[in-house]
């Protein structure tokens, strides 16, 4: 009877590790990818005119211009970021680079481009995003003739 204890208690471990497993590896995570220019402590990092930016090797590349942003979601903390630098005609790749990361934070990651091609440690920032949905204006009163305060 104990050795069948022992087992449940194996089996319930192993279940409740393969959960938090599953949680982590599938859970998203919001990328803001900000190609401007920027300063960081004493350092200045001036913004490439075209980059197109790949995560893992899969999917549509986002085309991000100079002084722009964009904004994507990605599963799980672990993976290979890949920036190719365009030339003025926007077909012509003038340098890659690609860098394995881990994303850090659980809301809103802004990773700097400008940092990140030169290698600068700082380049994943915590942002904060406000998720929540516009307040609703108040309809306007319309006066209704005679219902001013008396004087």
């Amino acid at each position: 009877m104990k050795r069948q204890y022992v087992i449940d208690a194996l089996i319930l471990a192993a279940l409740v590790a393969f959960s938090i497993f599953l949680y982590h590896s599938g859970k998203g995570y919001t990328l803001i990818f900000d190609n401007r220019n920027i300063t960081l402590g004493e350092k200045s990092y001036k913004a490439p005119e075209y980059v197109q930016v790949t995560l893992d090797g899969k999917g549509r590349p986002l085309e991000i211009m100079g002084g722009d942003r964009d904004i994507m979601t990605v599963m799980g903390k672990k993976h290979v970021l890949k920036v190719d630098i365009l030339s003025d005609d926007e077909e012509t790749v003038m340098a890659t680079i690609e860098r394995p990361f881990t994303v850090r934070y659980d809301g809103g990651n802004l990773l700097n481009i400008p940092a990140f091609l030169s290698g600068d440690a700082d380049w994943n920032q915590r942002i904060e995003l406000d998720i929540a949905p516009p307040k609703e204006e108040e309809p306007a009163q319309e006066a209704i003739p005679g219902a001013e305060k008396p004087k």
